[in-house]
């Protein structure tokens, strides 16, 4: 990416390195320049970029007698299988109990992740199909936004997909939070059954009140992780509860749009329906990419090509 300086009226025209070229698309909202820079690049170098600058992200604070405070912040995701009778929770802004359950998962990470540490969270629970639409524009201004505490802008925020699935399978959503720090970045804490475990069995509790009107329960939370890892290891949980729903087959998967891809589950239903699952590049890297793959193919019969839908 080139940017230009002004001097004297003349301007000046500099090639900026790829991290900065994208950081600063990023900061001005600019899409167009993002996916621009990745073709001059490496595609696993670009990715690897992307996923960097859209989970950590530093600002200045208050200037105090010791100094100005410069905060470190990390987009930190929790993923959760919620039982189909209860998806009518997810995406649903200012649900007074879902409100109630992350307000308290909200101080539940901040005692997990230790003193020095402050979290923020977003208002609702937010469905797979939502978070897949987020171009990496709008996942940096999520992260901005808490990090900052401001509002983030809605004017960019994209539609959640109608994604079919089996019938008895869970839907996978997210609680969408930022860990931030004075003067470090932030660091998920090793993985601990004796620690990990009361955490992940309170926010299952909390979310299964929220669906108090259910007939079934069970929230299945998983362990907290820096963003794009926590999306992974979500998709990977929820192809696994696909497959105890409806035997997956075969797979198949199909280019779609910008970094997009549809992944095709084609299951043991009597009809023969096929599932699409949208996965994104920059979301899950090229080793994530490769690691869905895997999964299916160890679940199924193998690749077979599929027809492509004209909509997941």
């Amino acid at each position: 990416m080139q940017t230009k300086l002004w001097e004297e009226d003349l301007p000046i025209e500099i090639a900026l390195p790829p991290r900065l070229a994208i950081e600063f698309a990023l900061g001005h909202g600019n899409s167009a320049d993002i996916w621009q820079e990745s073709r001059r690049l490496d595609p696993h170098e670009f990715v690897e970029h992307v996923r960097d600058a859209v989970t950590f992200y530093r600002v200045d604070g208050p200037m105090t007698r010791y100094g100005r405070v410069i905060w470190h912040g990390a987009l930190v995701l929790v993923p959760v299988l919620v039982p189909e009778s209860m998806a009518k929770i997810i995406n649903e802004n200012n649900h007074p109990q879902v409100l109630e359950a992350l307000r308290n998962a909200r101080w539940a990470l901040q005692q997990w992740c230790g003193e020095r540490y402050q979290f923020e969270m977003m208002s609702a629970l937010m469905g797979y199909n939502y978070v897949s639409q987020w171009d990496p524009v709008v996942m940096f201004n999520m992260l901005q936004g808490m990090v900052e505490r401001k509002k983030s802008d809605e004017q960019l925020l994209p539609n959640a997909l109608d994604l079919q699935m089996p019938g008895g399978a869970s839907v996978l959503a997210f609680m969408v939070g930022a860990a931030k720090r004075v003067g470090q970045w932030p660091e998920i804490p090793q993985a601990s059954y004796e620690r990990d475990s009361p955490l992940r069995n309170r926010m299952a509790g909390m979310l299964d009140m929220a669906g108090s009107g259910c007939t079934v329960h069970g929230v299945q939370v998983l362990r907290p992780a820096f963003a794009c890892n926590a999306i992974l290891e979500g998709l990977l949980a929820w192809i696994d509860n696909i497959h105890v729903a409806e035997q997956i087959v075969n797979w198949d998967i199909q280019p779609w749009k910008e970094d997009s891809s549809l992944l095709q589950l084609a299951t043991d239903h009597i009809d023969g329906w096929i599932y699409s699952l949208p996965l994104r590049q920059y979301q899950l890297g090229t080793i994530g990419m490769k690691t869905v793959f895997e999964r299916v193919d160890a679940l199924s019969q193998g690749r077979l090509e599929l027809i492509p839908p004209s909509n997941p």
